[in-house]
């Protein structure tokens, strides 16, 4: 599932997609790819064979030492140079991800909306999920990264986390 997303970074940093496993199974990235519209094609982020764990985090750049030395609460192990990306797009956008089937197994349709009213630009801030099991294409999912992390958590988990209650 997506979890975390960096459309908009400063300069000299580059764009990541972060994916959350939520199964129990072993997932391979190079059987994964992604588009960022329905009439766009497919772009495989790897051909070399990469396992995301179940419970694991992976973000997805064309620029990781560029992220890496942005964000200070990166996991380096899990920020991956990956061959390509579908663009994100800066105010608003959609990212469709598809396994080797090319069956949609998640999608989400990102806004600068979604970040907190009070910031004064959203350039360089990851929009988070508030938990990684939460559904993608709910709006209310996602808010700003923290600034205390440097406004994203690239392969790490997310700075705020919201935990469901079992009240």
């Amino acid at each position: 599932m997506f979890n975390e997303l960096l459309p908009e970074p400063v300069k000299g940093c580059s764009e990541y997609i972060e994916l959350y496993n939520n199964s129990g199974r072993v997932i391979d990235l190079s059987r994964l790819s992604a588009a960022n519209s329905n009439s766009a094609a497919a772009a495989s982020f790897t051909t070399v064979p990469r396992l995301l764990l179940p419970g694991g985090y992976i973000a997805l750049t064309t620029g990781r030492q560029a992220v890496l030395d942005h964000f200070p609460c990166a996991a380096p192990q899990a920020v991956f140079e990956a061959d390509r990306l579908p663009a994100l797009y800066d105010d608003s956008g959609m990212l469709l991800l598809y396994d080797r089937g090319l069956t949609v197994v998640d999608r989400v349709d990102y806004a600068g909306s979604m970040h907190l009213q009070f910031l004064s630009g959203t350039e360089g801030v990851a929009l988070e999920k508030a938990g990684p099991s939460l559904p993608s294409d709910v709006a209310g999912n996602w808010h700003s990264a923290s600034e205390s992390c440097g406004w994203g958590t690239p392969g790490a988990p997310n700075s705020v986390t919201v935990m469901a209650s079992n009240a």
